[in-house]
C-alpha cells in the first residue's frame, strides 16, 4: 500500500482567453506523474459531470478524491473511504494550481478496515459486510473492522503477525 503520493492540479482558469471564458477546459489532475482520468469514477458514481475540482466540500472534489481513491485502494475500498479522504486531503488544497505530497500513513491507519477488507488476502475479506462488520475466520463471532483481533478467542484478524 502507498504510502505517500504526489498530487498536482492544473485548474482550467490557467490559461487565460481574450474572452474569459474557457469553453471545453477542464482542470486536470496528475497522480505520481500519470493524468487522471475521470471516467471510472463516474461510473461508480457521478458527482461532478463537470469533471474535478479542490479546495472546498463540493461535488468537484468528491469527484477527484473518487479517481484518487480507485487508484490507491480498488473500486470498491475506494467507495468506503473517498469522502473522509475527500475530506482530508482535497478539500484542503488550495483553489489555485497545486503541487504536493501526501502522507498517506494515518489516513491508511485510520482506515484499515475498509480498506483491507477488499484486498485479497485478508483474513476477513470475505466477511466484511459494507466495512461495517465482519465475522472472525476462527469462531464466526462478529468483529468490527477496526479490531486488530477477535475479543472472542483473540484471533489475529489483521496486521503484521497475521498467520495465514
Amino acid at each position: 500500500m502507498r504510502e505517500i503520493i504526489h498530487l498536482k492540479g492544473i485548474g482550467r482558469d490557467s490559461v487565460a482567453t481574450a474572452t474569459g471564458f474557457h469553453e471545453g477546459r477542464k482542470n486536470t489532475v496528475w497522480l505520481d506523474g500519470r493524468k487522471l482520468n475521470p471516467g471510472p469514477s463516474l461510473k461508480i458514481r457521478n458527482h461532478s459531470p463537470d469533471g474535478f475540482d479542490w479546495g472546498y466540500g463540493g461535488s468537484g472534489p468528491a469527484q477527484l478524491a473518487l479517481a484518487v481513491c480507485i487508484e490507491l485502494y480498488g473500486k470498491t475500498a475506494a467507495q468506503k473511504v473517498y469522502q473522509y479522504f475527500k475530506d482530508e486531503f482535497i478539500a484542503g488544497l488550495p483553489q489555485t494550481d497545486f503541487e504536493t505530497e501526501i502522507d498517506l500513513r494515518g489516513f491508511n491507519d485510520e482506515h484499515r478496515g475498509a480498506i483491507n477488507a477488499v484486498v485479497p488476502g485478508h483474513p476477513l475479506g470475505d466477511f466484511i459486510n459494507d466495512g461495517i462488520i465482519g465475522t472472525c475466520p476462527n469462531c464466526q463471532q462478529f468483529v468490527m473492522d477496526t479490531q486488530a483481533e477477535c475479543d472472542n478467542c483473540g484471533h489475529q484478524l489483521y496486521g503484521p503477525e497475521t498467520e495465514e
